[in-house]
């Protein structure tokens, strides 16, 4: 075996340095598709090849559309292309060639008006100059696309160019400021945002960009002696994949020198004035991650808020609430997190990088420039007419619509409408019709949007065909954005909330603050929602609050399907993760239920801090205490009351301690460990009533400490690794507190007893108070009735078959093996009364 893989990786560096030394874009592109899957090392220096060589991987894998490309991943991990369409092959290659020379070069090609265009990185959108800084009117630019059989496909991109009265720039809203960056055509705030740049000025980053820091270094718990490892770099600007104008900022190479793995991080740091009021941050994020590769976080002054996951080589805006004053928020990537070597890495299917753009500080009033609508757009249409552009054909100023008015559009409006509002993207759209509400600015644009509408809306709100019809609860600012948003929503909205496709679709209860982003996000909800819930971090996450009818608290329910098809109550800051609290129906206090699927089908109440981990509680019937069930499996399947109930801290004045404490808090982890393959929770299937305080390690390590237990367990026993894995009988307090000290135990047993490793193990008689202690084995295997305070030594009454009485056999070997009836106070001696070989 070890001789096939050191083959099997000569065979990819030889392919990778013939892709490096080849002489044609041709050539480079076969060696490059063969060793996809190559040595990491070699494969980084394909990026520094030529741009004809960059350019011709860029294209390795379109299939009528342009797809994810190898060339964004030379130089970062092996050549691996996700598996989206069809790649294509060496014999196909060739084929995109001509296109390349013709219409992929990154400076792009003339526009009809003399202006130019270029795709963006992630070829999702198109990057346009016009002819002149004082060009008005309209330009159009072809685009072209191939796949890999040579089929090519044409459309022309309509731009519409319209004047600005304060910058020679084509833009859609004046510049607010002339502090911020002015340098390249950008996305321009809106009024009243204090902070914004697009990291377009031509300066040194972080040193001369004001307020920005970056730093470096290794993770705390990463030793780092004898690791022959370069100082991780910073972050910096970058032309490979900006938003909006030419620059972005970029992450560094954190694998580039790393020969050993290492775990490394390198953040960037925001720094907010004292004079800032209440508000939000707001940034633009592209990152290209995958779990164990690398990580993305975010903090505010020292303490994580939340991870950024995949976002499948897109933008997406993350808004990060901030009261007044000073605060620092830093965005960290780390490099291997869990500290992993070549071989438990998984083949990697991104590039690992990530791209920040755009970056926002508006006061808490203030509509967050990601939901600012834009009302004339650029389309694309294939046959070479101009596609539809959105048509304001309401008053330019606030006024009523009178029956009949704007063409169809507010046809039996009542109402009042702001400006730029009750847009339609076809003219007679019908986007107010019998509107009896107050629209705010920059609200009701789309198809039937507002239509029937009976409520207060507020500004740059209702985006989206049907997004807020026959809605006839008041919806506040930047909220209801995707098509049916908020269509029939009957109850109170505000602001920032209910983003995405069916996000509110038929709401019929009052929505918090930022909340309620994703698609169908909170679809059919018909409980409270506070704010910062029930969102979705990440393309693919959706339904995080679905069919709920619970009344949820603020910051919860955060991740794909978490609170879906939730009856109960849920807290504050709860139930975040994957299906975290999904068909839920009981009570769970705050700060509980963290984790993938951590309440999964509970149907108890779950205590404040509780829940802790991957599963922790899934499928739980039985009520769980304070701060217990922590860990991966940890009480999955319990049916058993665990540790002290509390729902409020304010019912308590000491709050009591803990039960079912693992250390292992996810699959990861026990992988890292081998344990994976045969694990079980420290509480997991737990059958009985477990006392506070119990079935954890009070030294801080060990596992399944109660697994599958099906005895009582008083306070403050089993408290070491499988103490009561499969436990049948009764555990008194203070027992139980050795490695397998009573596993698989069927029996009672005292006060203080089996304190031991392995003491009481496979133990069937009665124990009596303080016995079978102070030593490995002592009542190993027992089938007799012993009395208090006797077996105390290593291997004393192992195997014993009979009655001891109380004060007996406390010696080394004593008792061991018995088969008659011994007497209290008796058999005291090394080895006295044994039947066991020396």
């Amino acid at each position: 075996t070890t001789c096939s893989s050191s083959s099997e990786k000569a065979l990819r560096k030889q392919v990778l340095e013939e892709a490096i030394n080849a002489d044609s874009a041709a050539d480079a592109t076969t060696a490059a598709s063969a060793a996809k899957t190559g040595d990491r090392a070699l494969g980084k220096k394909l990026e520094r090849k030529n741009a004809e060589h960059r350019a011709l991987s860029e294209d390795l894998n379109w299939k009528g559309s342009l797809r994810r490309s190898l060339g964004r991943n030379n130089g970062r991990r092996t050549s691996r292309i996700r598996e989206e369409g069809e790649h294509i092959t060496p014999e196909t290659a060739i084929s995109t060639e001509p296109l390349i020379a013709e219409t992929r070069e990154k400076e792009g090609f003339e526009s009809e008006m003399g202006g130019r265009c270029a795709p963006t990185g992630n070829r999702q959108r198109v990057a346009y100059d016009p002819p002149s800084s004082d060009f008005v009117g309209k330009d159009t630019c072809t685009y072209v696309a191939q796949d890999s059989h040579g089929v090519r496909g044409t459309a022309l991109i309509t731009i519409n160019v319209v004047p600005n009265p304060t910058t020679s720039i084509p833009s859609i809203s004046p510049t607010v400021s002339p502090s911020m960056d002015t340098n390249a055509p950008t996305n321009t705030p809106p009024s009243g945002t204090i902070y914004f740049t697009s990291f377009e000025n031509d300066v040194t980053f972080p040193e001369d960009y004001e307020q920005w820091g970056a730093f470096a270094g290794f993770p705390s718990n990463t030793a780092m002696d004898g690791h022959d490892v370069l100082q991780p770099g910073l972050w910096s600007r970058g032309k490979d994949d900006p938003r909006s104008g030419l620059f972005s900022l970029e992450s560094p190479d954190l694998y580039d020198g790393n020969t050993d793995l290492s775990p490394a991080f390198s953040s960037v740091t925001f720094s907010t004035k004292a004079d800032y009021p209440k508000g939000n941050f707001e940034f633009y994020v592209n990152a290209n991650i995958e779990v164990l590769w690398d990580s993305l976080a975010y903090y505010v002054d020292g303490e994580m808020i939340r991870e950024i996951v995949n976002t499948d080589d897109q933008y997406t805006p993350v808004i990060v609430p901030l009261s007044g004053g000073a605060h620092e928020i830093e965005i960290r990537y780390t490099f291997n997190p869990q500290g992993l070597d070549e071989e438990s890495l998984p083949a990697p299917s991104t590039s690992g990088r990530v791209f920040i753009d755009d970056v926002f500080y508006f006061e808490e009033v203030t509509i967050p420039p990601s939901m600012m609508p834009t009302p004339t757009v650029a389309s694309k249409s294939p046959t070479g007419s101009p596609g539809p552009t959105f048509v304001d054909v309401c008053p330019a100023t606030p006024s009523n619509c009178l029956p009949g008015g704007c063409d169809g559009v507010c046809s039996g409006a009542s109402g009042t409408i702001g400006d730029g509002s009750c847009i339609s993207e076809v003219e007679s759209g019908e986007t107010c019709v019998d509107l009896k509400g107050i629209v705010g600015i920059n609200s009701c644009l789309g198809n039937q949007s507002c239509a029937m509408v009976e409520a207060e809306i507020g500004n740059a709100s209702c985006t989206g065909s049907y997004s807020c019809e026959e809605s006839t609860g008041n919806i506040g600012d930047a909220s209801c954005l995707g098509e049916f948003a908020c269509i029939g929503n009957v109850s109170p909205i505000k602001n920032f909330s209910c983003r995405g496709s069916g996000a509110c679709f038929q709401n019929s209860q009052v929505v918090g603050n930022n909340s309620c982003i994703g698609p169908s996000s909170c679809k059919m909800n018909s409980g409270s929602i506070g704010d910062n819930s029930c969102s979705s971090f990440g393309p693919s996450d959706d339904g995080s609050c679905a069919v709920n009818s619970g009344p949820i608290g603020s910051g919860s329910c955060n991740g794909f399907g978490a609170c879906f098809n939730n009856t109960g109550t849920i807290g504050d800051n709860a139930c975040n993760g994957y299906m975290a609290c999904a068909n839920n129906d009981k009570t769970i206090a705050d700060n509980a239920c963290e984790g993938r699927m951590a309440c999964h089908d509970n149907m108890a109440d779950i205590s404040i801090g509780a829940c802790i981990g991957e599963e922790a509680c899934a499928n739980n019937t039985a009520p769980i205490g304070h701060a217990s069930c922590f860990g991966w499996l940890s009480c999955y399947g319990n049916g058993g009351k665990i540790g002290t109930l509390v729902m409020n801290q304010t019912d308590v004045t000491d709050l009591p301690s803990g039960s079912c404490v693992g250390t292992i808090r996810n699959k990861t982890e026990a992988l890292l460990m081998n344990k994976a393959e045969e694990f079980l929770g420290v509480c997991y299937h737990n059958k009985e009533e477990i006392g506070e305080g119990s079935c954890k390690n009070s030294v801080g390590g060990g596992e399944e400490m109660c697994s599958s237990n099906h005895g009582m367990i008083a306070g403050n026993a089993c408290l070491d690794s499988g103490a009561c894995k499969m436990n049948e009988g009764n555990v008194a307090a203070g027992a139980c507190q050795g490695i397998e000290s009573c596993t698989s135990n069927t029996a009672n047993i005292g006060t203080d007893s089996c304190g031991g490793n392995q003491s009481c193990k496979s133990n069937t008689g009665p124990i009596g108070d303080d016995s079978c202690n102070n030593g490995r084995l002592s009542c190993n295997g027992n089938k007799g009735t012993i009395g208090n305070g006797s077996c105390q030594d290593s291997f004393a009454c192992q195997e014993n078959l009979n009655t001891i009485g109380g004060g007996s056999c406390n010696n080394s070997f004593a008792c061991c093996g018995n088969t008659e009836s011994i007497a209290p106070e008796t058999c005291n001696l090394e080895r006295e009364c044994s039947k066991c070989d020396a």
